[in-house]
């Protein structure tokens, strides 16, 4: 897969197209998430805030339907080249998008849970979770670009390193007694939102480091997840 993408990268004008607006989806991502962290949802223009990631949101979703038209019209034209990497394209892109959707998702929690209360007992925690996604982020810009498979297989560590210390998290909070209703559900949506993030970081990486097959996997601890 990492050599159909270099050669898609100095092919024709319609991959190269196809993977320009990829690292746009990317880049925006990127900037919804840094625009969801609890300092900034407790910021005095709030609308000014929620209208800049909805409307970012929403250019993800223009450009991954303009990649799959695009994907379509050249299969069209020309049947069976670069299959796989219009394939590849088809997987990532979804999993693009879907990182803006979570990333609207952490806003509302910290919007109508109070970002300043909301992770009371596990903010440190949550906060090591939080820099750990930011680092990834243009981790993965930086491995799909430039086929990393170094940076690529870091970001698939790390996200197997994230699904761990969430799940532990969310137990210990569904566990924990005598604690407000209000915090432990924001802090289990939170540590669930990072987690599926960091996922979905860690399959556009697996089209740098594994055959078209496995696109979307990676093994942690033994057993496959997606």
């Amino acid at each position: 897969m990492l050599k159909n993408l270099i050669e898609a990268f100095r092919g024709g004008d319609a991959l190269r197209e196809m993977l320009q607006k990829f690292d746009q989806m990317l880049d925006k991502a990127d900037w919804v998430f840094s625009q969801t962290s609890p300092d900034n949802v407790s910021a005095a223009d709030l609308q000014k805030v929620r209208n800049g990631i909805y409307a970012n949101d929403r250019r993800i979703n223009e450009l991954e339907r303009s990649i799959r038209y695009r994907v379509l019209t050249h299969l069209t034209v020309n049947p069976g080249e670069d299959a796989s990497t219009c394939m590849m394209l088809m997987v990532v892109t979804k999993d693009a998008e879907r990182i803006g959707d979570y990333c609207k998702n952490i806003f509302e929690v910290l919007l109508y849970c109070g970002a300043s209360r909301y992770a009371s007992m596990h903010v440190g925690e949550l906060q090591d979770v939080r820099r750990k996604v930011e680092q990834m982020m243009p981790q993965t810009r930086q491995a799909f670009s430039g086929g990393d498979v170094i940076a690529a297989q870091q970001v698939i560590e790390s996200a197997g390193g994230i699904s761990q210390q969430t799940d532990s998290l969310v137990q210990q909070i569904l566990q924990a007694e005598e604690s407000p209703a209000k915090e432990p559900a924001a802090q289990a949506l939170l540590a669930r939102h990072y987690k599926r993030i960091s996922s979905h970081l860690s399959n556009i990486c697996s089209a740098i480091t594994s055959p078209v097959d496995m696109l979307g996997y990676y093994y942690e601890a033994g057993s496959k997840k997606s």
